[in-house]
């Protein structure tokens, strides 16, 4: 089975360049809007697939026509039929898997590969031909044979596949069907049946205009047209592979399925075909799919094979696919200032599984605030709600996806994305600070955002917000934690039981102390879910946020900078 050992694009599009040592079965790209993904599954239709498109200075990056186009695909695992033909020995290179290299020269232990070039110059003209650093230029306009590139080549599925439906020159079902020639036949000879049995007879409306034709022929002397009939022009019916497709039992097209169910018919005939389709291309896989579907396609094509079945390209918005697929075949885009493209595989990343299951927007946004815990993606979620609400921008419209770094793992979470490329805030507790790793993260890139030193969030709440906003944070304790928790709460705390209703109603500066210790209760925490975090941020924490004292304010409102601020750009 052949397959794509390396990709190089240079100038196409939005990438200005990329390297990329793809794997076996499934590669799905993912990452934010408008990083080049679809331009990879294109760049590679261009070279590896039947179709040949004209090319426009659009093409060409940022529309700079003094640098060719040039994508080099190099596929190894060839065919026989490529091995033993001496013309392609000049254009035999080598892969090392161990060092995922290619090599022009083959050496021993290498795999023996050829590159296929695409070429665009200022003239627009493409060029296709296999390419060898051995040769001079003028010696690689050299293609490879059409029926040898089919053993090689690149099937694309996008929005529409009803081809794949019916026998024509660019479909599954051809490519599945032993030889043409008796389909041929089969063909002519209902063009001849057509033609047969057209009667005039059952067409009456056509018989004054063949009378009138007779009758300028005889006044014109044309002798041709004196016994003129009307029947079906040879020419012009041509029932060709085409037209020939599959039905359902009331003689319905299959091409007249739904979005969903063509897309699933196709793929499944693409894995039928797998041994003459080796590399199939999917634009956004869940496209006109409902999630129990999406699963059973990924299935079809090998998601869960230990042993692929065929080498599949695809790209994706949806978090359902991530769910459905391994780290080990998913890769992140991430270009960088110069669009310059780097893939990304995510089975570095220290749980990407658990991060796949329970974030998987995190990948699909540019700039991702991994949280300690449920209280701070609460509060985040409340301020941006009071800020949209006042007709401010949202972090969604930047961009910004918000994790839970799920307490101690937090670090991990942040410097795996950070080392992804993604543009990675952390917003903690500063009760347990490590500093060796905190440095590490802002080498890598980070942004930290934290409170006062040795201070968990409801230390620093109840240090910084007004005396007069504290009765409205125990009206939301009270109606999420019953009165009875928040009662016992105090009492662990040490105040006792005939101040209860004063803290409600007036408290002083005294008892901040001990009511962040009563809020920050392990088993009994006020704030420490998301919903109660949430209304918090939304009713207390935004609509008063230049009127909190030290860091709880300033700490909110860097956070807003940091994420309105640039995660625009990041998202450009």
């Amino acid at each position: 089975m052949a397959l794509i050992r390396h990709l190089s694009i240079k100038n196409f599009r939005g990438i200005s360049s990329l390297e990329w040592f793809p794997r076996p079965g499934i590669n799905a790209i993912i990452g934010p809007g408008d990083t080049g993904k679809s331009t990879v599954l294109e760049a590679i239709d261009m070279v590896l697939g039947a179709r040949r498109a004209a090319f426009t200075d659009a093409d060409f990056y940022r529309l700079d026509t003094s640098q060719p186009i040039i994508i080099d695909v190099t596929v190894g695992d060839l065919p026989r039929e490529l091995l033993d033909l001496e013309g392609y020995i000049r254009f035999i290179r080598g892969y090392d898997s161990v060092f995922q290299e290619v090599e022009d020269e083959p050496s021993d232990g290498s795999e023996p590969a050829i590159t296929l070039r695409l070429k665009v110059g200022q003239d627009c003209e493409p060029t296709w031909s296999l390419f060898s650093q051995r040769l001079a230029d003028d010696e690689l306009p050299r293609d490879i044979r059409s029926d040898h590139r089919a053993l090689i080549s690149a099937q694309r599925l996008g929005a529409t596949v009803a081809q794949h439906l019916a026998w024509g020159p660019r479909s599954v079902l051809t490519r599945l069907s032993d030889g043409s020639s008796g389909l041929a036949a089969v063909l002519a000879s209902a063009n001849r049946a057509a033609r047969a049995e057209f009667d005039i007879d059952e067409a009456s409306d056509l018989k004054p205009a063949v009378a009138a034709a007779k009758a300028v022929a005889k006044e014109m002397a044309v002798a041709g047209g004196l016994k003129a009939v009307a029947a079906l022009d040879a020419r012009a019916v041509n029932v060709s592979n085409g037209a020939v497709a599959l039905h359902d039992a009331d003689g319905v097209p299959l091409r007249a399925l739904g979005t969903g169910s063509s897309r699933l018919m196709a793929a499944g005939l693409q894995a039928a075909a797998a041994a003459k389709v080796p590399i199939l291309l999917l634009d956004e896989a869940e496209h006109g799919l409902e999630p129990h579907r999406i699963a059973r396609l990924l299935h079809k094509l090998g998601s869960k094979y230990d042993k692929p079945i065929q080498q599949v390209f695809l790209t994706t918005h949806s978090p359902v696919v991530m769910r459905e697929l391994s780290a080990n075949q998913l890769w992140v885009a991430r270009p960088d200032v110069a669009a310059t493209l780097e893939l990304k595989s995510l089975r570095n990343l220290d749980d990407a599984p658990g991060l796949l299951r329970s974030h998987p927007e995190a990948f699909l946004s540019p700039t991702v605030l991994v949280c300690e815990g449920a209280t701070e993606v609460g509060l985040c979620r409340g301020v941006d709600l009071h800020e949209t609400e006042q007709g401010r921008d949202s972090l969604a419209l930047h961009g910004v996806a918000l994790v839970d770094g799920g307490g101690d793992r937090q670090w991990q979470t942040a410097l795996g994305l950070a080392g992804l490329g993604f543009r990675v805030g952390l917003f903690r507790d500063s009760d347990v600070l490590s500093e060796l790793i905190e440095q590490s993260f802002l080498q890598a890139g980070g942004t930290v955002f934290a409170w006062d030193a040795d201070c968990a969030f409801e230390d620093q709440l109840f240090t910084s917000i007004s005396l007069s906003l504290i009765p409205s944070l125990f009206v939301i304790a009270d109606k999420h934690r019953s009165r009875e928790v928040v009662d016992q709460s105090l009492g662990s705390a040490g105040f006792p039981i005939t101040e209860w209703q004063r803290l409600r109603d007036s408290p002083l500066d005294a008892d901040r102390p001990r009511l962040a210790k009563a809020a920050k209760a392990k088993k009994t925490g006020w704030f420490k879910r998301i919903d109660i975090a949430e209304e918090l941020g939304r009713t207390v924490i935004a609509p008063n946020l230049f009127c909190l004292e030290e860091a709880l304010g300033s700490t909110f409102v860097e956070l807003l900078v940091w994420l309105r601020g640039e995660a625009a750009s990041g998202d450009a």
